[in-house]
């Protein structure tokens, strides 16, 4: 203690600690993640997405590795498991409840799809780590799959015409006055 008045002593303080919520389990991280974008003020929709797609792996994972896989133990390898299955084995609209429409047969997602899932997971983990939840981020090398580049040729100016001449003008005329459509 200084034994002279009016000075302010400086003493040394423990740093306090900051008790993380543990987070171990796939479904503890995604409502943390989602806790954490909603603080971001992130749109429903976008939410949303997280949760189906997130629920796509946490299914593939229970279904190759069982029941108990903690977050922190899921790798790159593992990811790029998951990215690979996507790709080449996932059910072509499998749990659709019009399946029987499309191809049953046909295997694998479109490498547009797939990137999809990429992102979602990246995001995932970044948050994830970055929050000090996990000591690192098993998603920073995983890349998104090559694609196609879409190529989309515009119509042109003669196309245009065409497709302006095509629609009954009088129809649409009366349509917009409010006359009663049924009578004309």
């Amino acid at each position: 203690m200084d034994k002279r008045s009016g000075r302010k002593v400086m003493r040394k303080r423990k740093p306090t600690e900051v008790k993380k919520k543990a987070v171990r389990t796939l479904d503890d991280a995604l409502k943390f993640v989602l806790n954490v974008k909603r603080a971001k003020n992130l749109k429903e929709r976008t939410l949303r997405d997280y949760k189906i797609h997130f629920r796509y792996f946490g299914d593939w994972l229970t279904e190759t590795y069982g029941e108990n896989m903690l977050v922190e133990h899921i790798d790159l390898e593992i990811l790029r498991e998951y990215v690979v299955w996507c790709s080449n084995d996932k059910e072509y609209y499998g749990g659709h409840p019009y399946r029987e429409r499309f191809e049953t047969h046909k295997r694998g997602l479109s490498p547009v799809s797939v990137n999809v899932r990429i992102r979602i997971l990246k995001a995932f983990f970044m948050t994830l780590y970055t929050e000090g939840v996990l000591p690192s981020n098993p998603a920073a090398n995983l890349s998104v799959m090559k694609t196609d580049d879409d190529t989309i040729e515009p119509l042109t100016k003669e196309e245009i015409g065409l497709l302006l001449k095509i629609p009954d003008q009088d129809y649409f005329a009366q349509f917009r006055k409010g006359h009663d459509v049924q009578g004309a």
